[in-house]
């Protein structure tokens, strides 16, 4: 099995309240979730930026490389993406977030792989809201992050920014799981 379900569900349960109330808007990090194993093989299976079909070089975001294309996911990536794309994880982040009617992205749009190099910059921004091909509202945003061994002092972590832009309220550092 690649994701523990059960597991997941306990962790997520137990974050509820965290999540809900988290300042500046409702979001939580969780270590562990996933299996430190699997997400090793995942790294392993992870492309070569020059191999990866996106890659931004605008003012917002630049040396970030992404790849949504299914088919050049490796076999290992697809099982997991459908694992967190199913029913039962999907109804695990609804008990989460209490968001209802949760439902998958099919052409992980936004999603998929991403990959910053060293000197890449992605300034503070909001993601879409309005999905592009589906015209849903986007509501949630999984991230999973397979580094490890990662040092702080190179910057890069997560900041969740309040309402006014003015500052960052919570930093996440992005590390294995």
């Amino acid at each position: 099995m690649i994701i523990d379900m059960h597991s997941i569900r306990t962790k997520f349960s137990a974050e509820r309240d965290s999540y809900q109330q988290a300042m500046p808007f409702p979001h939580i990090a969780i270590q562990g979730v996933f299996d430190a194993a699997t997400l090793r093989k995942l790294s392993d299976e992870f492309p070569a930026s020059e191999r990866m079909g996106g890659s931004f070089t605008g003012e917002i975001e630049g040396g970030k490389f992404t790849e949504s294309d299914w088919e050049k996911f490796g076999p290992l990536t697809q099982e997991f993406v459908s694992a967190c794309n199913s029913g039962p994880f999907l109804r695990a982040l609804e008990n989460l977030t209490g968001i209802t009617g949760l439902i998958p992205d099919p052409f992980l749009a936004g999603g998929g792989q991403h990959q910053s190099g060293r000197g890449a910059r992605l300034k503070v921004h909001s993601d879409f809201n309005v999905h592009p091909f589906l015209n849903l509202t986007r509501r949630l945003n999984m991230l999973v992050y397979l580094n490890e061994d990662w040092d702080p002092s190179w910057g890069g972590q997560l900041e969740l920014w309040n309402q006014e832009m003015t500052e960052a309220v919570v930093s996440v550092v992005p590390e294995l799981g």
